[in-house]
């Protein structure tokens, strides 16, 4: 993912602010990773979960490409793997 989709990441003088949130998902998404594991982040709308997970993969893989994959409403297991 090129930081161009990131939302409001690219506006003049803007920078992403450093929540517990932030550093919650950061951990979460880095044991995930670490394990070659799947996890889900929810929450409402505009809770910056898309940031989250952009910000905190690019932190952990500067240089790798971030793939998204949107699945069908109620995926199966099958539909996952």
């Amino acid at each position: 993912m090129t930081a161009a989709t990131y939302q409001y990441v690219d506006l003049p003088d803007a920078s992403v602010v450093t929540t517990r949130a932030l550093l919650t998902a950061r951990e979460n998404i880095t044991d995930t990773v670490a394990a070659r594991a799947m996890m889900c982040i929810h929450g409402g709308a505009g809770f910056g979960k898309t940031l989250a997970v952009n910000i905190c993969l690019r932190g952990l893989e500067p240089g790798e490409d971030v793939r998204k994959i949107t699945f069908r409403a109620r995926p199966t297991a099958r539909a996952v793997c």
